[in-house]
Formats: structure tokens, C-alpha cells, sequence
């Protein structure tokens, strides 16, 4: 029994090399299979990444992007700068026409007191500069100070139409404020084009 045993298992040690075969081929044939697969992956990255690079901007368009950039952000701050510039000068004329027409005011006010007190106090009255009795320089000093009124009367009126002709903003300082808003804009627009080019 044990010999014709022995006789019906002796394939079995081919079988056994033949399975072990059989097993190191799948192993190879799966591992082959995915390199395969990564291959194909790594092909279709490559793939994309042409197209990718493809899409990106080349070096005379990104130059160009950031000439456009500069030379647009430099036009807003020289329109910004000019905008500034004639706004001061403006806001400083106003400033000098009210100033001087108070003084005005304040001078008018101080003469009159002057004319009203001398002319109240009459020829007795007293000089308003040295204090002595007027007697026969009174309307000689009633006149000088007339004078002085009606000079003053007048600067005041001048002053008075320059601070109406300043009162609004010029036409010329909001034009310039329309120009730097545009040229904002525009350093704003070009600046965009250029980060979306540089982003890829």
C-alpha cells in the first residue's frame, strides 16, 4: 500500500515546483502590472503638466505685464501728486481770502468805533493816536478816518467775491480728482493682469 502510495505521490515534488513557478510568475506578472499602471499615471501627469505649461505666460508677456503695471501706477501718482497739488493750492487761497477778509472785518469795526467815538466827543474830543484835544484837525481826522473806511469797505467787498469765487471746489482740482480715480483704477486693472499671469 505504502509503495503504491509513494508511486501516485511521486509528481507531486514537480507539481510543487511547478505550482512555486507558477506563483514567483503571478507575483512578477501583478507587480509588472503595476508598474504598468503607474507608468500610464505618471504619463497622463506629464501629459497635463505640458498642458499646463503650454497655458503659462511666456517671459516677453510677463515682462510686458509688469512695464504695463509700473508705468500705470507711476501715471496715478503723478495724477494723484498734480490732484494734491492744485486741492492746496485752492484750500490755500480760500484759506488766505478768509483771513484777510476777518482782518478786514475786524479793521472796519476797530475804525469805526474810531469815527463813532470821535464823532460823539467832537472837536474837544481827544486824538486817537496822541491823545490830545482835536479842535481844528477834527475833520481833517473825520476824513482820514472816511477814507480808511471806505478803503477797507472796499477790500472787504473784494474779498468777499474772492472767498464767493473760492467757496466751491474749482472745475480745474475736480477734473484732476476725475483723472487720478481713473488712473487708480487702471494701476489697479494692470496690477491684476500681472498677479493673474505670475499666479501659474
Amino acid at each position: 500500500h505504502l509503495a503504491a502510495l509513494t508511486e501516485e505521490l511521486a509528481p507531486l515534488a514537480a507539481l510543487r515546483a511547478e505550482h512555486e513557478a507558477l506563483q514567483q510568475l503571478y507575483a512578477a506578472s501583478s507587480h509588472r502590472a503595476g508598474l504598468h499602471a503607474k507608468l500610464e499615471a505618471a504619463r497622463a501627469a506629464l501629459a497635463d503638466l505640458d498642458q499646463r505649461l503650454a497655458a503659462l505666460p511666456t517671459t516677453p508677456q510677463l515682462e510686458a505685464a509688469r512695464s504695463a503695471a509700473s508705468a500705470a501706477r507711476a501715471a496715478a501718482n503723478a495724477a494723484a501728486e498734480q490732484a494734491e497739488e492744485k486741492r492746496t493750492i485752492w484750500v490755500r487761497d480760500l484759506q488766505d481770502a478768509t483771513t484777510k477778509r476777518q482782518a478786514l472785518l475786524d479793521q472796519y469795526a476797530d475804525l469805526q468805533e474810531q469815527l463813532d467815538r470821535i464823532t460823539a466827543a467832537g472837536q474837544d474830543g481827544a486824538c486817537p493816536t496822541c491823545s490830545r484835544p482835536l479842535g481844528k484837525d477834527f475833520e481833517p481826522v473825520l476824513a482820514v478816518l472816511g477814507r480808511q473806511l471806505e478803503e477797507v469797505k472796499f477790500n472787504g467787498k473784494f474779498y468777499r467775491q474772492r472767498l464767493d469765487q473760492l467757496e466751491e471746489e474749482p472745475l480745474e482740482v475736480r477734473e484732476l480728482e476725475r483723472q487720478r480715480e481713473q488712473a487708480e483704477a487702471a494701476a489697479e486693472a494692470a496690477s491684476a493682469a500681472l498677479s493673474r499671469l505670475e499666479a501659474p
